[in-house]
């Protein structure tokens, strides 16, 4: 049986990165923005700790990261943490334009 939610090879290497994030959804019951945590990033996206657990896989959204280098990316949802799993309250995003490696 296959239990693994993603390959273990991955397109770039994330590292972590403990920063504010708020995201801003917008649904067909209106505009929310959401607060939330960056755990990790790579090039291709981030998983975020958050308070609006209601994100569809698919969804766009656009999230704001504070910090040293404060950037809006527009992103698509690639997973929602499942309740009472280790992932819980997280979301992976995936960024629509990969970002360019730091120098």
């Amino acid at each position: 049986m296959h239990t693994k939610a993603w390959p273990i090879e991955r397109r770039s290497v994330r590292v972590p990165d403990k920063v504010p994030a708020k995201l801003l959804v917008n649904s067909a019951e209106g505009n929310y923005v959401c607060r939330g945590v960056g755990s990790d990033r790579s090039m291709h996206g981030m998983r975020v700790q958050i308070s609006y657990p209601f994100l569809i896989v698919g969804q766009t959204v656009e999230v704001v990261l504070a910090g040293e280098r404060r950037l809006t990316l527009k992103c698509r949802v690639a997973w929602v943490g499942q309740p009472g799993s280790a992932y819980a309250g997280h979301v992976g995003l995936e960024f629509v334009t990969p970002l360019l490696p730091e120098r």
